[in-house]
Order: C-alpha cells, then structure tokens, then sequence
C-alpha cells in the first residue's frame, strides 16, 4: 500500500478540526494507513446473494388470548375494594 503524504493527513486533521505538529504527522502517516488498510479488508467481503441479519429465526409466537370468565371474582385479591372497582391511595399532588 502507498504512504499517505504530508497533505493528505494534515487535511485529514483539518477536517477533524486539531492541529498537529510535524512529528505527529509522522505518527498519523502510520495510523492513518493502518485504518485504510482495514477497511480494504472489509471492502474486499462478498456481500452477494442473502444477508444475515441475525443467527437466529427471529418468529414471534403468540399465545391465544383467554378471556375471563364472569364467575371468576377478579376482586378477591384487592386489599380495598368499593363495588366494582379497586381502591389505591390517591397519588396526585395538590
């Protein structure tokens, strides 16, 4: 792979807004090409044919719903009850 040149990694930095020094453009000569090289790894993948999003069947499975029966007393575990309804303590500031 070529090295990348004085000007490409300083308009990298001024890209990403930093000011580099002459000895750390050296450094990022080297940084910099190592990143690239890595993603020409990734660019050289054969995406083609069926992409996997998930090692997994992701299917849902629904239970059928049951509704309640009028015999059943959905109150007989309310602590406080009035009627029909469930008592709770009032929760709105005044």
């Amino acid at each position: 792979m070529e090295e990348l040149t004085k000007e490409e990694v300083l308009h990298v930095a001024h890209l990403a807004r930093i000011n580099v020094s002459d000895e750390d453009v050296e450094k990022y000569k080297i940084q910099l090409r190592q990143i690239l090289n890595e993603m020409e790894k990734i660019n050289e993948v054969d995406v083609e044919g069926d992409i996997l999003i998930s090692p997994s069947n992701n299917s849902n499975e629904y239970r059928e719903d049951i509704g309640l029966d009028e015999e059943v007393d959905i109150l007989s575990n309310a602590p406080k009850k009035n009627g029909n309804y469930i008592e709770i303590k009032r929760f709105v500031n005044d």
